[in-house]
């Protein structure tokens, strides 16, 4: 481990093959897990502290110079070729995802320079290249949603890098002549290009709660955009190497840049250097600060790169550094090289020589001159407005630039209380913002309340709807009982006998005795009646059965939705419902989704072979046994190459790699149930034996 002043420490250092080198490199969020990208086509996952690799991707046809790891969940990483090709790949599964092929009518037609995730949505990717377009990939339905071209006309710059903004409402791509463009993902548009800079713009970044925008560039300079009003608030004196990393503090009060020298502080406000540490680490690659205002750092050079820790909080403002900020012994320069203002004792360019060392700056706010194209330019930006989206809709009375307007006139020279009025009405200014804040959250509140009571609505709407419908199937099952009953008193009048006539008897004739009556036997109902019975005992069956399947289907959904997959299977085979069991088969093997990769792992794949070996076995249906056999053909196409080589590799070294192991023999023990299941379909001569015929030399012959 080497140690720089007790300020900068390596902490690891690796490299790749020989002959080959690093293209690109980039943090996760958790900056415990970091991406590089080689010019031998592979992408590799690496975590803090480990000399071997957490996995490695192979498929890039170009050397890979671009690569990023989903924010937050970190399940997904995206890299990008030299030949413009993307992909997209499963963290955890170690597999590809997605590929965005280069070319036709929606892929790039040249090398990738940067990539990026959307910070609210999992689902939306971006991608900028040397073809001067920036792409934007929705992962779910696998295709481009948009693309955004940067030029007009034959000039075609490339675009260097891409970033969205913290709302997820605009993208924004640096460009190689210096020019910052926008696009508005809602309204799918290009906003006003943002112009300052001379050289290729290197790197981005964004105020963690103001609308500013940080632009670095190759002309060694950083400038500060408000995004309201699409205007530069300030501009930093020219460093000693140009900025390839930049990145907010925690408090928003300062920043930090990273480059081919080392680290520097500025003041988020002014863009005047607080503090620098000189290093020579090689090319900085990405650069991250955590809580504890702790920078990490990945740097790479040829096939080696390198991970750093920077103590920024033992650097000015927040420590006291390694040098008094009166001491200027470096022989900087007696004026801006901008302004032509003089410099006070501290200020000037950092040297690019020499032993590390830790020189504090306090550079005064620069504004920028503009020849008279720039400021033309600015005015019909001014004319034609920037939508504010979801950020605060600053004014001119901003109160960051109402605060640097005080500070610098004070720095040069204006009396102490006119610096205090400039001061109250900043204050002043920023009081009446937050009025404004506070205005625009209750509308937002009030339009979430407008939305939600609408929602109410249609849903009891939708409850009186169904009411009604409900209410209209009783009344025509008592219409129904109701004529069955009438039918049946009608047939009981038809098969009573008709009344007999009393004579009374004759005081001359000899009295019989009467005949005894008959004994009165109930009709039996007539063969429509007993149809009819039989009907509605059957739908009543019916409607029992397609409850208690519906119930079933509901309760392994909520299991499968809430990763409970083992429990979502052994419910399927407790209830014994072949049924269910090919219902289940359907939607997680047969759907479209599968096809592509969807959410399917080696666990899941082990856990379903099972239920398709039960149907097979068990069912004598077409549809339930072509279904049966379309699933095990998926899983073992999506499956069967990694199990094989997987089981075929003696030694492991690592948990994931014996967890993957043990997996893959369950697997293989559930392929060989199905494979047995299978051969007794064989021998018939049906739509199904001939397609077990066709699949069931691709199945293991043998367990493991």
């Amino acid at each position: 481990m080497v140690n720089t002043g007790r300020i900068a420490n390596k902490i690891q250092e690796s490299a790749v093959k020989e002959g080959y080198n690093v293209e690109s490199a980039a943090w996760g969020s958790s900056q415990q897990m970091f991406i590089t990208g080689c010019s031998d086509f592979t992408v590799s996952l690496w975590r803090v502290g480990r000399f071997d690799t957490a996995a490695t991707f192979h498929g890039h046809q170009g050397a890979v110079t671009a690569v990023a790891i989903m924010p937050d969940a970190e399940e997904s990483c995206i890299s990008g070729d030299s030949g413009g090709s993307v992909r997209i790949w499963n963290v955890q599964a170690s597999k590809l995802m997605l590929n965005f092929p280069a070319g036709g009518a929606n892929g790039h037609k040249r090398g990738i320079t940067s990539l990026c995730y959307h910070p609210s949505s999992d689902k939306y990717v971006a991608s900028a290249s040397q073809d001067c377009t920036v792409r934007v990939w929705d992962m779910r339905k696998s295709k481009c949603l948009q693309t955004y071209k940067g030029y007009m006309g034959a000039n075609k710059p490339a675009l260097s890098c891409v970033r969205f903004t913290p709302d997820g409402r605009w993208v924004v791509a640096g460009c190689v002549d210096g020019g910052v463009r926008l696009w508005d993902l809602v309204a799918g548009k290009q906003l006003p290009t943002l112009r300052h800079h001379q050289a290729a713009v290197s790197c981005l970044g964004f105020h963690p709660e103001l609308p500013q925008l940080l632009v670095g560039a190759e002309d060694r300079t950083l400038s500060l955009w408000d995004l309201t009003s699409a205007t530069v608030s300030c501009v930093s004196a020219p460093a000693a190497a140009a900025p390839h990393g930049a990145c907010y503090m925690p408090d928003g009060k300062n920043l930090c840049t990273g480059s081919t020298t080392g680290v520097r502080l500025w003041n988020a406000d002014t863009l005047g250097c607080e503090d620098f540490m000189e290093m020579k680490w090689g090319k900085l690659a990405d650069i991250k600060v955590n809580d504890k205002k702790e920078a990490n750092v990945l740097s790479i050079a040829g096939d080696t790169f390198h991970v750093w820790l920077v103590k920024l909080h033992r650097l000015a403002p927040y420590g006291t550094g390694s040098r008094p900020a009166s001491v200027d012994d470096h022989g900087g320069p007696t004026s801006s090289p901008l302004t032509g203002l003089p410099l006070s004792p501290g200020r000037g360019v950092e040297p690019a020589v020499g032993h590390p060392a830790l020189v504090r700056r306090k550079t005064p706010p620069i504004q920028p001159q503009h020849d008279n194209h720039t400021a033309s330019e600015q005015a019909s930006q001014l004319e034609t407005g920037i939508p504010s989206n979801n950020y605060l809709n600053l004014n001119e009375g901003n109160h960051n630039q109402a605060r640097n307007s005080a500070e610098g006139h004070a720095a040069f020279g204006m009396t102490i209380n006119t610096a205090k009025n400039k001061l109250e009405e900043a204050e002043a200014i920023i009081a009446q913002q937050k009025e404004r804040e506070e205005q625009l959250r209750q509308a937002l509140l009030k339009q979430q309340i407008d939305q939600q009571a609408a929602l109410a609505q249609q849903q009891q709407q939708m409850l009186e709807q169904q009411a009604l419908a409900l209410q209209q199937q009783q009344q025509q099952a008592q219409a129904l009982a109701q004529a069955q009953q009438h039918a049946h008193q009608q047939a009981q009048q038809v098969q009573q006998p008709p009344p007999q006539q009393y004579n009374p008897p004759s005081p001359y004739v000899q009295p019989t005795p009467a005949p005894a009556p008959p004994v009165e036997t109930a009709a039996p109902p007539p063969a429509y009646m007993n149809k009819l019975d039989d009907i509605l005992r059957g739908h009543a069956q019916m409607e029992s059965t397609l409850r208690c399947r519906v119930a079933d289907i509901q309760a392994v959904k909520a299991m499968w939705q809430g990763g409970q997959h083992s429990a979502a299977i052994a419910h399927c085979q407790v209830r014994k419902d072949v049924g269910l069991m090919v219902d289940v088969i359907r939607q997680t093997v047969c759907g479209p989704a599968t096809s592509r990769g969807g959410s399917l792992s080696l666990e899941v794949a082990a856990s379903v072979l099972p239920l398709i070996a039960y149907v097979l076995e068990r069912s004598t249906a077409e549809p339930q046994l072509q279904s049966c056999v379309e699933g095990a053909t998926t899983l073992w196409r999506a499956f069967g190459p990694l199990i094989v080589d997987t089981l075929g590799q003696k030694q492991g070294g690592t948990l994931a790699f014996e967890d993957r192991k043990q997996k893959a023999k369950v697997a293989w023990a559930a392929f060989g149930e199905v494979q047995r299941a299978m051969q007794p379909l064989a021998s018939k001569h049906d739509t199904v034996a001939l397609a077990v015929k066709a699949i069931i030399d691709d199945l293991p012959r043998k367990q493991a």
